[in-house]
């Protein structure tokens, strides 16, 4: 095994942060678009119903507030289930070890 291959365990933890940070940033990126595809869904769907509730279209209150419950929903799934703690500070420590070898 060459020394390119065996990473030292500060540079392994940076480059694990950076990996959890894109997957996060991925499932991010992926609920923000299912929710953008849900809004227009909605309103593409029941925007021609003439149903009403409470005064309001079916659309509108399957689009905004109900686009707004789910939001809450997966906000909360993602802080529970998705985002993890990251060790910024080793990341800090790595970047100021390689700016003294410059």
């Amino acid at each position: 095994m060459s020394d390119t291959d065996r990473l030292p365990s500060e540079k392994a933890a940076y480059h694990k942060a950076l990996s959890t940070c894109n997957r996060e940033a991925a499932v991010t990126l992926g609920v923000a678009l299912f929710l953008t595809v849900f809004f227009w869904a909605a309103i593409a769907v029941f925007g021609e119903r003439s149903a009403a509730w409470w005064g309001m279209p079916v659309w509108f209150w399957l689009s905004c507030i109900g686009g707004y419950v789910l939001s809450v929903v997966l906000s909360l799934w993602m802080t529970r289930c998705v985002f993890t703690e990251v060790d910024f500070e080793a990341a800090e420590k790595l970047s100021e070890s390689e700016e003294g070898e410059l």
